[in-house]
Formats: structure tokens, sequence, C-alpha cells
């Protein structure tokens, strides 16, 4: 079974839906989504002219879903990756988290017991971590 070209998704898209329509995939709760914009390519307020659509068309099939192992991997990464930010804005949005107990205590957080005067050790290796971060990638 052979992918299909930028021209055949076109195709399939205008016999399907009769329009050049903009298209995402999108994960919500377990289920994949297969997402059609209202925009379509000729529409005055479609943002991408016919060259910048099947451009953007081209890069998701050549980098997304060249082969069955790429789409494969493509899918089951956007699965961990939604999934992953689902959990996270869950937690961080959960009603019987207390994020006020975070903001009074952020010096323990940070510090911990360290004694004030001798904060500025902290401060110095802060700044020595951010010149060798900054110098690694070469700014």
């Amino acid at each position: 079974m052979k992918p299909l070209v930028v021209d055949e998704v076109i195709h399939y898209l205008i016999h399907r839906w009769g329009k050049k329509y903009d298209f995402r995939l999108f994960k919500r709760g377990e289920y994949l989504y297969f997402q059609m914009m209202w925009g379509f390519l000729g529409q005055e307020s479609f943002p991408l002219n016919e060259v910048e659509y099947k451009k953007s068309i081209a890069w998701m099939r050549e980098n997304l879903f060249s082969s069955i192992p790429s789409s494969i991997l493509t899918v089951a990464t956007s699965f961990f990756v939604l999934g992953f930010f689902r959990g996270l804005f869950g937690f961080a949005m959960a009603s019987d988290k207390d994020w006020l107990s975070v903001l009074n205590n952020m010096q323990l957080y940070m510090v911990q017991a360290y004694p004030e005067e001798d904060f500025i050790r902290v401060w110095i290796s802060v700044g020595l971590a951010l010149v060798f971060a900054g110098m690694s990638i070469g700014l």
C-alpha cells in the first residue's frame, strides 16, 4: 500500500466535501479527531493561497505521514503529547489544589532552610548556571 501524494489528498477532499478545506488532527479524551476547518481555499478570509495550501499539505505528508511507521509514530506521539498536557492542565486546574500555599512558601521551595545571610551563594550558583548555559548554546 502506497501513501497518498498531495494531489491525491486534495482530490479526495474535493470529491468528499466539494472544497479544498483546511484540516487538522487532534485528540480529545481517548479519541483522535480529523477536524475540517470552516475555511477553505478560495474563500476570501482563508489565510493561505493555493501554493501555501499545497505546501502545508505536502509538509504534513512528507514529515508526518511519509510511511506507515511514520504515520503510527505521528499518531502515537500526538496521543502522548495531548494526554500529557491534558493531565497537566487537569492537575493544575483541579478544585482541590491550594496554590496559595505555594505562593506563601515560595522561598521555602527555592532555598529550603538555607540561612538568609548565605543567600549570596545561591545567587552566585544561579548566575554561574545561567552563564554556562548561555555559553553552551552560543549566546
